[in-house]
């Protein structure tokens, strides 16, 4: 009788066991998932931070309210992506919305030799939206995989987000672009572009290789 009991203690005393060392390593997993994920946050916050500095020292010295991070001059490989960031600044006191159409407006091999921006010859929506609204027309034509079309910027801020630019079916060339940042009016937590505005424009090249 006192050996059944003795094993019968035996199993609840392993089980308490285990289950504490299966919390224990539980607990280490949860902290150092938390601490991984929060060094991220934060190295990426402070990076944000630091991209958002530059790009409004950039604007305050050249005047500008829209610049981009690598400059006027794009060199992308077909099929590549290439990344960097964008800053639009908010000149006034109230917050305002934004819509960004990125067009190109042609190549620099004439079309009669076989130029052309994608679908169109000249003039063609590659990313973002139109102050209407329209979006690009064929998936083929969308240079801009990663933009930020429509957003928000308090007044007096500035405000950074991620592009990314990458073409697959455009010919080996250089194209003169336009960047088009239209502005709206923010009422009632929606965004208002009816009333048309004279855009922020910005001429760019893109040098596919």
């Amino acid at each position: 009788m006192l050996f059944k009991n003795k094993k019968g203690l035996e199993l609840p005393i392993t089980a308490i066991i285990v289950l504490i060392i299966a919390i224990t390593f539980l607990g280490l997993a949860v902290y150092f998932i938390k601490t991984l994920f929060t060094g991220g946050t934060e190295i990426l916050s402070g990076e944000m931070a630091k991209i958002k500095g530059e790009l409004r020292k950039n604007m305050e010295e050249s005047g500008e309210s829209f610049i981009f991070s690598v400059g006027d001059e794009l060199d992308v490989k077909r099929g590549e992506p290439l990344k960097f960031y964008i800053g639009v600044r908010n000149t006034i006191l109230s917050e305002r919305c934004y819509r960004i159409g990125m067009k190109c407006l042609k190549p620099f091999t004439p079309v009669a030799q076989g130029g052309r921006c994608g679908s169109s010859e000249t003039d063609l929506l590659v990313g973002g939206l139109e102050q209407d609204g329209s979006p690009v027309q064929q998936q083929s034509d969308n240079w801009f995989t990663k933009l930020l079309s429509e957003f928000t910027v308090p007044g007096n801020e500035v405000a950074v987000n991620p592009v990314t630019l990458q073409i697959t079916g455009a010919q080996l060339d250089t194209y003169l672009m336009e960047a088009n940042v239209y502005d709206g009016v923010l009422s009632g937590g929606q965004c208002d572009f009816s009333q048309p505005t004279t855009p922020i424009s910005k001429r760019f090249h893109v040098i596919l290789k």
